[in-house]
């Protein structure tokens, strides 16, 4: 963890959205700085730049990130318990890519047509392999 970051196991993703803004930024002081307040913001949140972008180092199993709602309080995307349930009953029948696209679905709040699409073909074949 760096200098001054906490850990609280929460991901403060408006935060963080504010502070990646910046790496557009036409001075590279700015944009370093960015980077190392994001580094610590991520850190702090208990999440990696590996998780954030859904290639964590576990396989099998995402930790339980809870992100910081909009209006302050933790909250939890409704599909989040379907693919926790999808990591732990899927085993061996997922693939390494299911295996990453579930992980990366705990990053997002709501699912854009085509993930949710996705989601479903693996339900599917996990309700066929059970």
């Amino acid at each position: 963890m760096g200098v001054g970051a906490v850990s609280t196991g929460r991901l403060d993703r408006r935060r963080l959205a504010l502070v990646a803004d910046r790496f557009g930024s036409s001075h590279d002081g700015e944009r370093l700085a960015a980077l190392e307040a994001a580094g610590r913001i991520l850190a702090a949140g208990g999440a990696t730049w590996r998780d954030l972008i859904g290639l964590g180092d576990d396989d099998d199993q995402k930790s339980d990130h809870r992100f910081d709602a909009d209006d302050g309080e933790t909250g939890e995307a409704p599909h989040h318990r379907v693919v926790r349930d999808l990591q732990q009953r899927g085993g061996a029948c997922l693939t390494t890519w299911e295996r990453n696209f579930l992980r990366g679905l705990l990053g997002f709040d709501t699912l854009s047509t085509k993930q949710r699409g996705i989601l479903d073909g693996i339900r599917r074949k996990v309700g066929v392999a059970a």
